[in-house]
């Protein structure tokens, strides 16, 4: 089973901001019912049954049995899991901390933890580097 594992974030990245639990809440998820999707591109997924059908899809596997290099990632892409932790507030509710990961493979995805600034009445990514992997 595939879960979301951020690096710790780093104290500089933070300076200034006093996120409570963040630790328990970016290793925090949910089973969540299908009427919260948004997009009709999005679908919930049994994550057992799909950890199976990416590790099928793994283009490490799949280019060793003779697919091409493009078809191999295109697929894994396809089947590949997005994952989301909670979102994490500050006390002024001014900065919020969210980690997510795309696994499409044993060499395949990305993730990081986003540092959030509220601005104006509305929420923006800011350059602040909180963690990051890429695969």
């Amino acid at each position: 089973m595939h879960r979301l594992h951020q690096p710790a974030c780093r104290t500089a990245s933070l300076k200034g901001i006093q996120v409570e639990s963040l630790l328990i809440a970016s290793h925090s998820f949910h089973d969540l019912t299908p009427d919260v999707l948004l997009g009709r591109n999005t679908r919930l997924v049994d994550l057992k049954k799909q950890a199976t059908i990416i590790n099928d899809n793994d283009p490490s596997n799949t280019i060793g049995k003779g697919k091409s290099v493009k078809a191999a990632v295109r697929d894994a892409l396809v089947t590949g899991l997005f994952s989301m932790s909670e979102i994490v507030f500050d006390r002024e509710h001014q900065h919020a901390l969210v980690s997510y990961s795309f696994w499409c493979g044993s060499l395949c995805g990305n993730g990081a933890t986003l540092v959030l600034e509220k601005a104006s009445g509305e929420w923006r990514r800011t350059d602040r580097m909180c963690g990051g992997w890429i695969s």
